[in-house]
């Protein structure tokens, strides 16, 4: 898979939840004001992707140092994962008893 596709996957996503990301902490490019990984790096670390600048530049938030940072567009993440949380409906036990007689009758 491309960069580029990698990148539509990542911005599709973001329109659900923000995701979590492996990232490499840290090195600082002084002359684009952003964060980068370099070749040959390993990701070390997890944080959270929660949105972008097209073109530009990608948000992360890092929990360790609870600071907000900015990386290069083309910052190749390591691992991404979306999560979601589904409510659970419970039935009252009205609905279980009619549904029990439903069962009951197929």
């Amino acid at each position: 898979m491309t960069l580029k596709e990698k990148q539509e996957r990542l911005k599709k996503a973001l329109q659900y939840s923000p995701l979590g990301v492996s990232v490499y902490a840290w090195v600082f490019d002084e002359e684009s004001g952003l964060y980068v990984k370099e070749n040959g790096q390993q990701d070390n670390h997890w944080c959270t992707l929660y949105g972008y600048k097209e073109g530009e530049y990608w948000k992360i938030f890092d929990t360790y140092d609870l600071t907000r940072k900015r990386l290069v567009w083309d910052y190749p993440f390591g691992c991404a994962k979306r999560y979601w949380l589904k409510k659970k409906v419970e039935q009252s036990w009205f609905e279980k008893i009619i549904n029990f007689f439903k069962n009951l009758l197929k």
